[in-house]
């Protein structure tokens, strides 16, 4: 179809909407359109497809695609969307997903009943997931076959889907390999970690009791042997039976204390042990917890055994972990800078009789402080029993047997028998120990103890009284005739504390009971000891008698006061030319110590540093000890000396100054400063003190005291210890570290 426009006139053809339009248009051709004559010079022409679709393929009906469908571009065009989603994906083939159009090899493909995985790029899918039948579910390859569980593994997290790994679940192949959560399918088992319970559980080995008549399984505990061609470590591992670790655990109570500078902690696991110092493997610094932090890194860095070590404000504890069988920890510093607390461990105990084989030894090792108790409910022939009595009608037994079964008594309490630890303890010529002896000792009572025949143990005179040896039967002396020997000494030991002086009260003259002689005792010899010399009142006296003798009978009034003093244990504590040996400011900043002219001197400022010998002094506990030193003072609050975990008098005054420290630790000297303190320290004398000794010289011992004094042979008699001080101003009470010990040796009259 086509128009001519009339007289030649050109025409303009445009879109409806005006766009494109076309002028000097003198003919159109169409074809399958419609015409329509709009008036007024315009017509409409509307063109309708054959049966094709519109761009939006909105008009679609049933559809058939027989070529290849590709999009424009790659990884851009999106099948759906959230809102418009397709209902189903029906396919005959497989599908694959590629990370990118230039990947040889799918990361996921899904057909044929598997779905398997892969990395992709050039690497094929390598395991997959496939459904054999009904219920079943293996791991394969990521080829056509099952799979290989042993090669390729089955892991499953977050879930107890599994319960039962057997034939019925797993290839029948590997079943063998899975053990199942009963553990009745076990065959020989090799366990190479530890068996940990969980918390307020028990782990419990015992054989099943049988169901049947028959007879029940034993229970096996051994460790490994030795490798059968070893030459060198050719002996089978220890079984070692322990009970859990108490607890243990460091607290650091002032981390600036003097003595945590270079101070040391040492932990001994299972028999070795491992030394950490500070300075050089943790640091005391900014706080008590961070220096907890720090001591509980290092723990950890050095242990082989213990399972952690953590710090929960200023205390680190220590986890011992599941191997660790004996643990000990101790620390050099003074308890002000740090303390180590330890737990009672739980013991090891046996229910039923613990039965050693013919050839067995009964070995007892150090492995800490728990006491091994052995009970035997059976006497047997050629060992030994130990037990807590029969029944609770006997006392404590400790029997040895002989090769025909009978018991050779230590400390039978048999019904009428002879009580105590020791019942009879014979001894043969010479020094050897015999059973079957000719002479012995048997107890007979109370504090007296006989020599006998070592058959008729009770036979011979009896006697009373503490300590006694009394002889039953006549002894032959070397060379001489024979005679009836009779030994009856004692010794009474009567220790004395501060704490029982300043209880005597404000009185100057008081007195302490040392002991009660029975009728019949002679008084033989007699020590005063004085332990620690008293240094606060200005004169003690200690002498030792009978009231009726005004306590001086034994040992006159002696010097409590007096000093026995050893070698000086301080090097350059004058400061001679220079501060060699000591160390100047340890632990501190400065302004600090320096040596001045023959004194060592402190600047007042920020620090706190300690003056220390270089080489530690090292204190014995229990051990008193005298400190001399001289300091001038200039300003600031002053500066404290302490040694054996003891400190001194904070000191703020131009003055020679004596102080004694009776050491609770063995920390060294030092000298601690306030960071104000302005000043020097000069002439530094440390020397032990000894204990004095009453009673050796004739000055000191009494009248009585000739080495033969019999108070009474019808009455006991009391012995005193009397303290008299003639101080203008104290008393008594006021007395700061008298001790001592009183010795008195003793002989029973028949």
């Amino acid at each position: 179809m086509g128009w001519i426009p009339s007289g030649g006139t050109s025409l303009t053809v445009a879109e409806s909407d005006g766009t494109p339009s076309v002028s000097g248009v003198s003919t159109i051709l169409v074809s399958n359109t419609t015409l329509t004559d709009n008036t007024g010079g315009s017509v409409t022409i509307a063109m309708t497809p054959a049966g094709g679709a519109n761009t939006a393929l909105s008009n679609l009906a049933s559809v058939a695609i027989n070529a290849a469908v590709s999009p424009g571009a790659d990884n851009t065009i999106v099948h759906g969307t959230t809102a418009l989603r397709f209902s189903n994906f029906i396919s005959g083939g497989a599908f694959s997903i590629y990370k990118a159009a230039s990947e040889a090899n799918p990361t996921a493909t899904l057909g044929s009943g598997v779905l398997n995985f892969g990395a992709g790029t050039t690497n094929a899918v390598d395991v997959g997931l496939k459904r054999s039948s009904g219920g079943v579910l293996y791991v394969t390859d990521g080829s056509s076959g099952q799979g290989d569980l042993n090669a390729h593994g089955l892991v499953i997290t977050d879930t107890t889907m599994v319960t039962n790994l057997n034939a019925d679940t797993v290839d029948g192949s590997h079943a063998a390999a899975f053990a199942k959560v009963a553990l009745d399918n076990l065959a020989s088992v090799a366990i190479n970690v530890p068996l940990v319970t969980g918390v307020g559980t028990a782990l419990t080995l015992a054989a099943a009791a049988p169901i049947t008549d028959a007879a029940p399984s034993i229970s096996l505990l051994r460790s490994a042997d030795a490798f059968p061609g070893a030459t060198v470590n050719t002996t089978g591992a220890n079984t070692i039976l322990a009970g859990g670790i108490g607890r243990r655990i460091f607290t650091v109570v002032a981390y600036n204390n003097g003595t945590m500078a270079s101070s040391t902690i040492t932990v001994v696991e299972n028999g070795e042990s491992f030394t950490i110092t500070e300075g050089s493997d943790w640091d005391a610094e900014t706080s008590e917890a961070v220096t907890a932090t720090n001591i509980a890194a290092a723990i950890v860095n050095s242990a082989q055994f213990i399972q952690d070590a953590t710090a929960v404000g200023a205390v680190v504890r220590i986890v011992p972990g599941p191997s660790v069988y004996s643990l000990t920890i101790a620390k050099t510093a003074a308890d002000a800078g740090m303390t180590a607390t330890s737990g009672t461990d739980g013991v090891t105990q046996t229910a039923g009789d613990f039965v050693l084989g013919k050839t067995a030894q009964v070995k007892f090792a150090d492995y800490g402080t728990n006491d091994i108790l052995i009970y035997s409910g059976a006497s047997f022939a050629a060992g030994f029993e130990l037990s807590p009595g029969v029944g609770g009608s006997y006392g404590p037994k400790f029997l040895f047997y002989n090769s025909t079964g009978n018991p050779i008594r230590m400390g039978d309490n048999q019904p009428g028998g002879m009580g105590g630890l020791v019942q009879a303890l014979n001894l043969a010529s010479g020094t050897s120990l015999n059973w079957n002896a000719d002479v012995g000792f048997v107890r007979i009572s109370p504090g007296l103890v006989k020599v006998y025949d070592g058959v008729a143990q009770a036979s011979g005179p009896s006697a009373t009284g503490s300590g006694n040896i009394e002889a039953s039967t006549a002894i032959t002396a070397v060379g001489t005739a024979a005679y009836n020997g009779v030994i009856r000494t004692g010794v009474y030991r009567r220790a004395w504390t501060n704490a029982e002086v300043v209880a005597l009260g404000a009185t100057k003259d008081a007195e302490l009971k040392v002991a009660t002689l029975p009728a019949k005792t002679v008084v033989r010899n007699a020590y005063v000891v004085v332990d620690t010399n008293e240094s606060y009142l200005s004169d003690l006296t200690v002498a030792l008698g009978r009231t009726g003798a005004t306590y001086i009978d034994y040992i006159v009034a002696s010097n409590a006061k007096a000093e026995t003093l050893g070698s000086e244990l301080v090097t350059n504590g004058a400061f001679t030319g220079n501060a060699t040996g000591w160390t100047l400011g340890a632990g501190g900043g400065t302004p600090d110590w320096f040596y001045d002219n023959n004194n060592v001197s402190h600047a007042g400022g920020s620090a706190t540093g300690t003056l220390t010998p270089t080489t530690p002094l090292v204190a014995v506990v229990g051990t008193q000890y005298k400190l001399t030193w001289t300091m001038a003072h200039t300003s600031g609050t002053g500066v404290t000396a302490s040694f054996g975990g003891v400190s001194g008098t904070q000191r703020a005054s131009s003055a020679t100054f004596n102080e004694y420290f009776t050491a609770t630790s063995t920390a060294s000297l030092t000298f601690t400063p306030t960071a104000n303190w302005v000043g020097s320290v000069d002439t530094v004398i440390l020397k032990e003190v000894a204990r004095t000794v009453y009673g050796d010289a004739v000055a000191e011992r009494g009248t009585n005291l000739t080495g033969y004094d019999l108070p009474s042979y019808t009455a006991v008699t009391d012995v005193y210890l009397n303290f008299v001080t003639t101080d203008g101003t104290y008393n008594l009470a006021n007395a700061l570290q008298s001790t001592g010990t009183v010795y008195l040796m003793t002989e029973t009259l028949p």
